[in-house]
């Protein structure tokens, strides 16, 4: 299966469309009637922003907004940008110019995932400490790919990459794996995780290319969900690209089938297409 700039681009479009598909069922009950107010601003070349390709938006508690490009980790302030790079030879720089997830932690701190690992940005001397994987897997000790960063609601990140879902904790920087396991059928059912969100209770909601998971960090166990539409691709509907919860704990689903929803407060969980 291809994992590299082609999927990553599939992933983001996808992102942003299914962003956008929720905002407009948001607006058709009842905020439609604003959007005569609505403005947009064009951030471009003259405030320092030329690069096209966004892959990951967060703002941070200065109220800074970061970008993650192909090219590199861009701060805007209000007017101008500040461009943040990866140079081989100084090892306080971004691991990767492939920006793919941001995360503002509560202490404020932000947290980059990049195609080649995690970095943590230090706003003080803005450089950035990078976190490689080392032990004696040495399948881990080199690059691997973040697609999304997830609080563990305590001092610990789950993320989402494509050597499966790991945990890291902050103040020892140590990882945990959790991979599929052909032989267990209640492991991870991909070990790429295209998206990734967390509901009210803490659980994971994990999309992966062949179906969509749910993970208690509780128990450590996962469930599989099965997405079955009448109409729709039985294969296309469970490749997921991307999740979303919104603040009614509506879990809402894109994949290569379309947008589905579930709602994850009502004790039936029934699954509702859309298109």
């Amino acid at each position: 299966m291809k994992t590299g700039f082609t999927l990553l681009r599939l992933l983001q479009s996808w992102r942003y469309a299914l962003g956008l598909l929720v905002c407009g069922i948001v607006m058709q009950h009842g905020l439609a009637s604003n959007l005569g107010s609505l403005r947009f601003d064009h951030i471009g070349p003259d405030q320092g922003f030329s690069y096209q390709s966004i892959t990951a938006i967060t703002q941070d508690q200065q109220g800074f907004m970061w970008f993650g490009t192909q090219a590199g980790l861009v701060k805007f302030d209000g007017y101008r940008s500040t461009v943040f790079r990866s140079d081989p030879l100084n090892p306080k720089t971004l691991s990767d110019n492939f920006t793919s997830a941001l995360y503002v932690h509560s202490d404020g701190n932000l947290w980059v995932g990049t195609q080649s690992g995690l970095s943590l940005y230090d706003r003080h001397s803005n450089s950035f400490t990078n976190f490689l994987r080392r032990g004696k897997n040495a399948v881990l000790s080199g690059n691997y790919k973040i697609y999304s960063i997830v609080s563990d609601g305590a001092e610990g990140l789950w993320l989402a990459t494509d050597y499966g879902l790991m945990h890291f904790d902050m103040h020892t920087h140590q990882f945990q794996d959790f991979q599929h396991n052909k032989d267990d059928p209640n492991s991870l059912r991909d070990n790429l995780i295209t998206d990734m969100v967390s509901d009210a209770q803490r659980n994971l909601w994990i999309g992966t290319p062949v179906g969509l998971d749910k993970f208690n960090p509780s128990t450590k166990t996962f469930s599989h969900i099965h997405l079955d539409v009448n109409n729709r691709s039985n294969l296309r509907q469970n490749s997921i690209v991307s999740l979303s919860i919104d603040r009614d704990q509506v879990l809402w689903i894109g994949s290569d089938a379309g947008l589905t929803k579930i709602a994850l407060s009502s004790e039936k969980k029934e699954i509702q297409a859309f298109g």
